[in-house]
Formats: structure tokens, sequence, C-alpha cells
């Protein structure tokens, strides 16, 4: 922000130096301001990247472990059945075709890699600024493969994780129409209340105390 504003002061002196000074208005300067700082503004909520561009990049990278998992240069691969399930086809094709792998029908007697989500979410969490949300992309997913042969079946589970920070102004820019299962859930942080700080405090005092006079009372006797 500091760098946006000194582009400001820089941009009104130099359109005052032009202008000689008194040629704009000044309720015309503010104007010119506010739509600057506006298109500044657009354009930082535009450069951020969408829930559903994030999670790709995780699912690729679960993806790319499945196939590191199965270790072979021909297989074919099954994906269950859940809302993002094209997101998995699109990185296992995605991936096979960059390590050079080659894809068969399941039907042929190759080996065959099974895969199911685990996991798919969005949080957002309070940012380090009030104007800003902490975002997180958990990926993962259970990895089964079953090659020809006598060789055993191999199972694992993979998560990707990715961090980052959005503007809260850009989340409608993010959360695209149309993929419900990739909608940031918000975690708010626990925050502790009046019976936190003062009730609960003053009952375990007070029990506390009550222990005391009774352990002396007992003696006393």
């Amino acid at each position: 922000m500091p760098c946006v504003m000194l582009l400001v002061k820089t941009a009104i002196f130099y359109h005052l130096k032009n202008t000689g000074n008194s040629a704009m208005p000044i309720a015309a300067i503010r104007c010119q301001v506010a739509l600057l700082l506006l298109l500044v503004g657009g354009w930082g909520a535009w450069a951020q990247p969408t829930n559903l561009e994030l999670v790709r990049d995780c699912t690729r990278s679960v993806a790319d472990s499945a196939l590191a998992l199965a270790a072979a240069s021909t297989f074919c691969y099954k994906v269950a059945v859940h809302p993002g399930a094209w997101l998995l086809e699109e990185a296992v094709a995605r991936t096979a075709e960059q390590r050079g792998n080659q894809l068969r029908d399941c039907s042929s007697g190759t080996p065959a890699i099974n895969i199911a989500f685990t996991e798919l979410n969005v949080l957002y969490r309070n940012g380090p600024e009030p104007e800003m949300l902490a975002r997180e992309c958990r990926v993962g997913v259970a990895v089964m493969v079953a090659p020809t042969g006598a060789e055993p079946q191999r199972q694992q589970e993979f998560t990707a994780i990715r961090h980052d920070t959005v503007a809260v102004s850009a989340v409608a820019l993010i959360e695209q129409p149309g993929y419900d299962y990739l909608r940031g859930v918000s975690i708010a942080p626990k925050t502790s209340n009046f019976w936190d700080k003062v009730i609960e405090p003053a009952i375990v005092l007070g029990a506390a105390a009550v222990s005391v006079i009774l352990l002396f009372t007992v003696r006393s006797n």
C-alpha cells in the first residue's frame, strides 16, 4: 500500500506540473485519485490465484506421487466418484504425459491405479492484517496400485497443502460460480469470552479455597 500511495502522489505531482498547478480543480484530482486506487485494487484482486487454480496445483502434486508409487511405464487408472473427480482425471493424464507414461484401457490387463479423494478443502483464517485472509488448500488422496502378475497391491495416502494470503475484497473473484466444493470455509480463531476470562477462574479459585478451609477444619477437630 505505501508503494501505491507513492505512485499516486507521483502521478498527481507530474499532472499538476504539466497543467500549471491551477488548471485542474481539486475535486477532479480527487476523482482521478479514487479511480486510480480502484484500478490498482481491482488489479490486485484479479492477480490472486483462484481457488480452482490452487486446488489444481495441489491435485497435480498428489497425482505425481500416485504415478511414482505405481512405478510403471504403462498403466490404466480409475478415479472414485466425486464432484471434483475431473480434477484428478485431468491431473493424472497431464502428469502421465509429462512423465512419458502410456495410458491404456483397464480391460487390457495393464497395472491399474485406483485414486479417491480423501480431502478437498479450501480454508480461510484471519490474515496478518484486517483486510487479508490466510488461505489454505488441502488435497488428499488414497491410492491403490494393482499390478499384474504375482506382485502385491500397494496402497498409500498423499496430501498436498498450499498456503497464501488473499484480500478480503478478492473473495468474490477467487470463488467462481459452479464449483461449490471449492468454496472456502471460514475458520474463526478460538476467542475467550467472559466465562473463560472471569467466571471459570473464579470458580476454580473458590473451590480451592473451600478445600483448604475444610482441610484445616477437619484437622482442628
